[in-house]
């Protein structure tokens, strides 16, 4: 369109050609057509962009479509209706995956969080590869040592370490490279997890009650995630001891 406007356009018409071609480039020329086009008047058929009014709503639709079915799906979070939540996920991250692609940066979130809609749910068996296919699509688009790559791979360590019999040694590992501030609590976490893999192998719970007790110090007794650490120690000693 362009080419054959500068080639046949006044200069004044090839002007609006050029705003109204950039604007649909990013889908808000419907916006510049309302306010200056009547859609069924006589002199929409001299706009030759006109029928990208049309194109630009749909676009938005299904850009905007998933957040809004996001919103509604927190609130039946709210409300603890898990099983009415997953179908919206799905919906939402179906719609993703069609108008943004499987590894957008928006799509990665949706699938990160129905993985833990399922862990919520005590199917985690379905929720380990949806945290794997998040944690290696962040690995390939933002990069191995990306905060919110460290946040799939600390999803994945501890859903294996309580649940699963897959190693998380590893995982843990590879959080403690990456954090490593004592005044951060992550590094503490990090440490829990380790201590706590070593019980679930050998047995051996010497570690865990000194690290525990840096995360109390760091945080107080009352913090969510000391409080979430003492259900994780004793998740984990009651496999250990259901095993034996």
């Amino acid at each position: 369109y362009l080419v054959a406007g500068y080639l046949l356009f006044l200069p004044d018409l090839f002007s609006q050609l050029a705003r109204q071609t950039l604007l649909s480039l990013g889908y808000v020329v419907n916006f510049h057509f309302w306010q200056t086009v009547n859609y069924f008047g006589f002199a929409a058929k001299e706009v030759p962009l006109l029928h990208m009014w049309s194109l630009a709503v749909e676009e938005q639709f299904y850009l905007f479509y998933p957040l809004a079915m996001l919103d509604y799906i927190a609130a039946q979070l709210a409300s603890g209706d898990l099983d009415e939540a997953e179908p919206l996920y799905r919906r939402a991250l179906e719609a993703s995956e069609r108008t943004l692609g499987a590894e957008h940066p928006d799509t990665l979130p949706i699938v990160n969080n129905l993985a833990i809609l399922y862990y919520s749910k005590g199917r985690y068996e379905d929720a380990e590869p949806l945290y794997r296919r998040a944690l290696e699509a962040r690995e390939r688009t933002l990069g191995a040592e990306h905060p919110r790559t460290l946040i799939s791979v600390n999803n994945l360590a501890w859903l294996l370490l309580e649940h699963l019999a897959g190693p998380s040694t590893d995982q843990f590992e590879r959080l403690l490279q990456h954090w490593t501030d004592p005044s951060d609590w992550k590094h503490h976490w990090a440490r829990l997890g380790l201590v706590l893999c070593t019980l679930k192998e050998t047995g051996d719970d010497t570690d865990i009650g000194g690290v525990f007790d840096d995360l109390v110090d760091l945080l107080g007794n009352e913090h969510p995630r000391v409080l979430q650490a003492t259900k994780r120690i004793e998740s984990v000693r009651h496999q250990v001891t259901t095993s034996n």
